[in-house]
């Protein structure tokens, strides 16, 4: 139509295959539309404020979804890999964004300080990569992993890269989570809202 879209519309939520098909399909009619209905109930709890450090960092409001399909806003979350919290940080990955990782505190698992730290992240991979399927399976493989892939297929088409399953999965999953959360009426959801994520900042002068 001639309509000028963003950079994650044009990259992504426009896609439409067989693979996207599949988690739409999974996440409507399938096993795990118990699952989505309880992942879109969090996210109206936590909407506000991944949106607002979103915003203000100048990033689509999409990304969302990326801490959806990672953790359903769980900051309990912990893969059998080790990555912790509602951005599934590594370790050390989280330790080089800033966030404490010791025997005492693990920031990853606090909200507001991994959404900082995962909005710095992806914007580091997005001008790497300059294409937001390639970012985020960047930040589900590993930079090192899909410029590997992609200096061997002699191209950057997502789509078409050799990359571990969880990855190849992770890109249209996102695509399908976004579309149906866009659309929930359309998919016959109807959430309840839940109450919105708030906290205080106490200062903590001795052992706690």
């Amino acid at each position: 139509t001639g309509t000028q879209r963003s950079g994650i519309e044009a990259d992504l939520l426009y896609v439409d295959n067989p693979r996207v098909q599949k988690w739409i399909k999974h996440f409507t009619t399938g096993s795990g539309r118990l699952t989505m209905e309880k992942w879109l109930h969090r996210k109206t709890a936590v909407d506000s404020l991944i949106s607002t450090h979103l915003d203000v960092a100048g990033l689509p409001a999409e990304l969302i979804y990326h801490a959806l399909i990672e953790s359903g806003f769980n900051t309990s979350a912990k893969s059998r890999v080790g990555a912790v919290g509602p951005w599934q940080f590594m370790p050390a990955t989280g330790k080089h964004f800033g966030l404490r990782v010791d025997w005492w505190v693990d920031e990853r698992q606090d909200f507001e300080m991994s959404t900082i730290a995962a909005i710095t992240y992806l914007t580091q991979l997005y001008n790497h990569f300059d294409d937001w399927a390639l970012a985020l399976a960047a930040y589900n493989a590993g930079e090192h992993r899909i410029d590997r892939a992609i200096k061997s297929a002699g191209h950057d088409d997502f789509w078409n890269l050799r990359l571990p399953w969880e990855t190849q999965n992770h890109i249209p999953k996102f695509i399908a989570v976004a579309r149906i959360s866009e659309n929930q009426n359309a998919y016959g959801f109807n959430v309840s809202t839940a109450p919105t994520f708030q906290y205080e900042v106490i200062q903590v002068t001795d052992a706690t």
